[in-house]
């Protein structure tokens, strides 16, 4: 096994020009585009032509999720900017965040948030630094999301094989969920 320096949050920072980022829908959705990857070659279409793309037995999926504003500023007590992203609110009162800052704050540490409101750090991840490498068959993959085969199964059989510590092996078919289409028939 190869190590690796964990992935950092600015790992997925990059340019994205203002004018490439759409401020509002298109007036038709139709009219919308669509990159095409095919292998190395990136091809710019509208949106129209995902139906001649598609071949029997591909997967598409839904994303029907809406984005909601997740990124907070607050400042340490001792004056320090942090930017909290919100990843999955746990509890009522409980959230996992992602935390950005110079000196991150250690735990048990406040962080004033804009309102009034207040933080406080409950446990740290150190930018994740335990590894978890999964080497999976893309079909079977696709079989198990989609309810037709388990985790187990997969494991058993090779076509699925975990590298990491043993808990994150352990806990790692229960990260996923089955597909929401599972129970709908085509």
């Amino acid at each position: 096994m190869t190590t690796r320096k964990p992935y950092r949050l600015s790992d997925f920072d990059f340019d994205l020009p203002s004018e490439l980022i759409a401020q509002a829908p298109a007036p038709e959705r139709s009219g919308s585009r669509l990159l095409h990857v095919a292998g190395a070659r990136l091809v710019d279409l509208g949106f129209g032509a995902l139906p001649e793309l598609l071949v029997p037995g591909d997967l598409l999926v839904f994303n029907d999720t809406r984005v909601v504003r997740s990124r907070i500023v607050g400042r340490k007590r001792s004056g320090g900017r942090v930017e909290l992203m919100l990843e999955r609110i746990v509890a009522a009162r409980e959230a996992w965040m992602q935390l950005r800052a110079s000196h991150p704050p250690r735990i048990g540490a406040t962080i004033d948030l804009p309102g009034g409101a207040s933080a406080t750090v409950c446990e740290r991840d150190e930018g994740f630094v335990a590894d978890l490498h999964v080497t999976a068959d893309l079909s079977e993959f696709q079989r198990v999301w989609a309810g037709r085969s388990t985790w187990d199964a997969a494991i058993r059989s090779g076509h699925v094989t975990l590298d990491g510590p043993r808990p994150l092996v352990r806990a790692f078919p229960r990260w996923f969920t089955l597909s929401h289409f599972v129970s709908r028939p085509c």
